[in-house]
């Protein structure tokens, strides 16, 4: 293992004192009251590093969800916060309190 993937492997372990396995998060949605909506729940079910990169990444599912998919996203766009221009996208009214965070820990 070169030294790339060892420091991912390293922040890794860092990453899952911040995204434990199992913990409940909602994702940013666009509601008609307060502007947000957070009722899809997802459950975190591994966090990897990308082989080529070492870059650390997170996967979670849908607690809803029947047919078991997983998504896949980097760890800093899952701690992020949401562009300007994807609420804008989103139609998340400008009255909405900034910076809006991509996912929101439930438990």
């Amino acid at each position: 293992m070169d030294g790339t993937k060892h420091a991912g492997m390293t922040k890794l372990s860092e990453i899952c004192l911040v995204i434990p396995l199992g913990s409940l998060w909602t994702h940013y949605k666009k509601d008609g009251s307060d502007g947000l909506h957070h009722g899809v729940t997802y459950q975190v079910t591994s966090l990897s590093v990308k082989e080529d990169t070492g870059e650390p990444l997170v996967s979670y599912r849908s607690t809803q969800a029947q047919c078991g998919w997983d998504w896949t996203r980097t760890v800093e766009n899952f701690l992020g916060d949401v562009s300007e221009e994807d609420l804008a996208k989103a139609g998340v009214p400008a009255t909405v309190a900034r910076p809006v965070r991509r996912f929101s820990r439930v438990r």
